[in-house]
């Protein structure tokens, strides 16, 4: 059994990794405990710092694990332990500016976020089956129980807008120190500050948070609800003022985005190239896992026949010895033998393809490629005199030797 244990140990290792952070995509930049991954809907398999998470992905954590990711914006998210969210959209980073937004889609836990925005636009955005949270430069935490449907938000810094799906007239802003308790994903309650938020960690980046503490903290703001619960009434005049300027915020976010379109169409080329060749190796990944998954099956069973045939074994050998049945008991862990044979060679084979698709990993060195061809452009560039005026053609082909030696595909970048 030692040799299947290997074969977990090396199929649980991350396949796509990537050597640092780029525009498509976010990472999974740190990892404690069991933290699974689900992409394009295929099964989940478990991974560790530096792995890829790309829109449509599933991260899973288990009890007393943690995970942070961290978005192309360098907004970072800390996943707390037993929890499952969602990759809906991961936001644009075009020529350093942030366009779109991130949104996530939490079915269950508890996630604390840290959002970097400079332009107060909406650019991360917060799911549940009830509700919709739109997030501006803020750090806060959301909270959802599956079961109960129970949602909890509170905010530490900056401020939060929330929404109810079904009833367009629930909504409500959530300012710093405070909180805002939904029951059964139906009714608000008044938001409030209270004492259990200056004890709860919202520092996004702690890779040690105490989970023992943080459960006794969610019974202090359990206990604290049920004291201090109040009908939902907004402020309308408030209200009014921050739709207001958040509608300003969202109109010069619109105008950027128009300003950059052109660099954008250029950005999203790049990504569905990016996107396309993920999709392949998340394919070849699905194909190991489920290989794996039939390994694991077929030596349970081995290892219970083995075990019936070693007891067989030895109660013939204690009795007084039939030439037929000896003869059988041969002639079974031969066949037994063989199918462990055939195992061991399925998992050598296992093997050869997950290093053939390390190798091969275009998704690892993809912006480290992009990186090296854009510096050897540049020193191409200042070698030509400025005011020699040169033909397109005779520049293209330059350029074109340059991604030759780099071994990139032609075309693919920018001129």
């Amino acid at each position: 059994m030692k040799s299947f244990l290997v074969l977990i140990l090396f199929l649980n290792s991350p396949i796509l990794l990537a050597e640092k952070e780029h525009d498509y995509a976010a990472i999974l930049f740190f990892t404690r405990g069991k933290v699974y991954l689900s992409s394009e809907g295929g099964l989940f398999g478990e991974v560790k710092k530096g792995h890829e998470i790309a829109e449509g992905d599933i991260i899973r954590t288990k009890d007393n694990s943690l995970a942070i990711v961290r978005f192309p914006d360098k907004s970072t998210m800390r996943i707390d332990h037993n929890s499952e969210i969602e990759i809906e959209k991961v936001v644009e980073n075009v020529e350093g500016e942030s366009l779109g937004s991130s949104d996530i889609i939490l079915r269950g836990g508890r996630a604390v976020i840290d959002v970097i925005n400079k332009s107060r636009a909406p650019v991360f955005n917060v799911k549940t089956r009830s509700v919709a949270i739109g997030v501006r430069g803020t750090r806060f935490m959301a909270g959802l129980d599956p079961e109960s449907n129970h949602m909890d938000l509170a905010v530490d810094r900056g401020e939060v807008e929330i929404s109810h799906k079904e009833k367009p007239d629930m909504a409500d802003a959530i300012e710093a120190g405070h909180s805002i308790h939904l029951e059964n994903g139906s009714e608000f309650n008044q938001p409030q500050q209270h004492d259990w938020i200056s004890k709860f960690n919202f520092n996004a980046n702690d890779r040690d948070v105490d989970h023992s503490q943080m459960n006794k903290v969610m019974e202090l703001k359990r206990l604290e609800h049920r004291q201090k619960r109040k009908t939902w009434v907004r402020d309308k005049i408030k209200w009014a003022k921050k739709k207001k300027r958040w509608n300003m915020f969202r109109s010069r976010h619109l105008e950027k985005v128009k300003r950059l379109k052109s660099k954008r169409m250029e950005f999203l080329k790049k990504k569905k190239f990016f996107m396309s060749k993920r999709k392949e190796l998340v394919f070849k990944r699905e194909k190991l896992l489920k290989e794996r998954k039939a390994i694991f099956k077929d030596a349970k069973k081995l290892k219970a026949e083995k075990k019936k045939l070693a007891a067989a074994a030895k109660a013939l050998r204690t009795g007084r010895g039939d030439p037929r049945k000896k003869k059988e008991l041969e002639q079974r862990e031969v066949r037994i033998k063989g199918r462990i044979q055939g195992l061991r060679e399925n998992r050598e084979s296992l093997k050869e393809q997950k290093r053939e698709l390390l190798n091969n990993n275009f998704v690892k060195n993809y912006a480290k490629n992009e990186q090296k061809f854009q510096k050897k452009k540049k020193e191409l560039m200042k070698k030509i005199p400025r005011k020699k005026r040169i033909k397109r053609q005779g520049k293209k082909k330059i350029l074109e030797e340059g991604r030759k030696k780099l071994g990139l595909p032609g075309g693919l970048f920018g001129n």
